[in-house]
């Protein structure tokens, strides 16, 4: 049926499970407060401003607005052993999103099926360890605040166009980017750590390093036909002589081995030129 207005207010948590609740009203979920959704569907905007949970089959189909107190949680328990929780539009996360479980280490996605996740200045996305078990983060993002694998996680969408001009630190887990045939592009301000013991990989797209900071004693990987652009700047500011900056097709792995101090690991097509200037 129709649900005109739905607003969790009062210092309570409220559980929302096995419904489906439509609009045109609003739902608001008020500062302070915990809305939890399990086998649920909201087709109506929604606010949240307190922290919204998400177990089992969680559908979001109508927009979606954060604020910086706002969390927003993936989180699998024993109760399903499973969350898949999709976002139907892009949104700007203002707060905290989680990725998680408990009880045990089940398998956990976030995905945002259309648009782009914008990951503000001072917001945070973490794919934490719960209690194990994989996550998965299928969305397009434009990172300009910060984003912590502390649990391994796998990160794309089919042709998704991710940009960080914020900070990526694979502190505790490896980080799988499967571009599927889109792009990252690390900007001039974006930050790349890779710990020592740490990989980050992307696979199947481009990688377009216009600037920014990649570090770490960790591993940078490149795998399945990946495209990677602007890493005769990255050679070059890592003070690498012209013979082992990276700017041919055809590259011994030599030529990408500790950059910076960062290993490069590589199954890819290396590309000398794109629209960023390079000063190669």
């Amino acid at each position: 049926g129709q649900f005109i207005r739905m607003e969790v207010v009062e210092p309570l948590a409220l559980s929302v499970t096995g419904t489906t609740v439509n609009g045109p009203g609003i739902v608001t979920n008020a500062a302070g407060q915990t809305l939890a959704l399990l086998n649920t569907a909201i087709n109506a905007p929604l606010v949240n401003a307190g922290t919204l949970t998400g177990n089992a089959t969680v559908n979001l189909n109508g927009a979606l607005t954060t604020t910086a107190a706002s969390i927003l949680r993936a989180r699998a328990d024993g109760t399903t052993s499973f969350v898949t929780f999709t976002v139907a539009n892009g949104f700007t996360n203002l707060g905290a999103i989680e990725l998680t479980s408990a009880t045990s280490g089940y398998a956990v996605t976030l995905a945002v099926t259309a648009g782009t996740l914008t990951n503000a200045p001072g917001a945070t996305i973490t794919s934490l360890v719960g209690t194990g078990g994989t996550r998965t983060f299928a969305a397009a993002v434009d990172n300009q605040g910060l984003v912590t694998i502390a649990q391994p996680m796998t990160w794309g969408r089919t042709g998704g166009v991710h940009t960080n001009s914020g900070t990526i630190d694979v502190s505790g887990g490896d980080l799988s980017l499967d571009v599927n045939s889109g792009s990252f592009t690390n900007t001039s301000t974006g930050t790349v750590t890779i710990p020592a013991g740490r990989t980050f990989t992307t696979v199947n797209g481009v990688f377009n390093y216009a600037g920014g900071t990649i570090a770490g004693p960790g591993t940078l990987g490149f795998a399945t036909t990946s495209v990677l652009y602007g890493f005769g700047e990255f050679g070059r500011q890592r003070g690498l002589p012209a013979d082992q900056r990276p700017l041919g097709a055809a590259l011994p792995q030599t030529d990408l081995d500790a950059v910076g101090g960062v290993g490069v690991d590589h199954d890819a097509v290396v590309e000398p030129h794109h629209s960023a200037p390079l000063l190669c």
